[in-house]
């Protein structure tokens, strides 16, 4: 077989294969209608970085990592046009699209989203959140009062203790 046949095939075999799964993936983030579009663009850079698929020991987790890729990128592209198109005396602290950016930043490592989400199912997701902007965010004082409505003893407490789940869910998963 010819390696344009070969890469064919498997392109071919994956997308019978993977569609409706990464189609459901892409549903659940951005909505059926773009949902197509962020399928079609994960099979596009399955075929421009084929030889990193072909490499792969689970195509299948590749051509996934890459479907969370594309949709990060997707929701950040989104979110920055939004911000363009939004008179500045409308933006503010509560504007989805300034939450928007903070979750897409433009460092966006594909394993930085999958330890979200495993830690968020570890833990819940809105005990990850305060861990965020205790612990790595650090907001003010006043500000974690503010968003939180408790005392900032209170939202260093439930911190910790949100980081000693997150250790003990990494223990049992690796």
């Amino acid at each position: 077989m010819t390696p344009v046949n070969e890469r064919n095939a498997l392109i071919s075999h994956l997308y019978n294969d993977m569609y409706n799964t990464l189609f459901a993936i892409a549903q659940a983030y951005v909505g059926t209608d773009d949902a197509y579009d962020i399928v079609q663009k994960t099979f596009v850079i399955a075929l421009e970085k084929y030889n990193k698929l072909a490499a792969s020991d689970n195509p299948q987790r590749w051509l996934t990592a890459t479907l969370k890729y594309v949709i990060c990128r997707a929701k950040r592209d989104s979110a920055i046009k939004l911000l363009r198109t939004t008179p500045i005396s409308d933006v503010d602290m509560d504007n989805s699209a300034t939450q928007a950016l903070d979750s897409y930043s433009p460092n966006f490592d594909e394993y930085e989203f999958e330890l979200d989400d495993f830690f968020i199912r570890a833990v819940g997701e809105d005990a990850y959140a305060l861990y965020k902007d205790v612990c790595i965010h650090k907001l003010s004082k006043e500000q974690l009062e503010a968003k939180y409505q408790i005392g900032i003893a209170a939202c260093r407490n439930r911190a910790s203790m949100t980081k000693k789940k997150m250790r003990e869910a990494m223990k049992n998963y690796f």
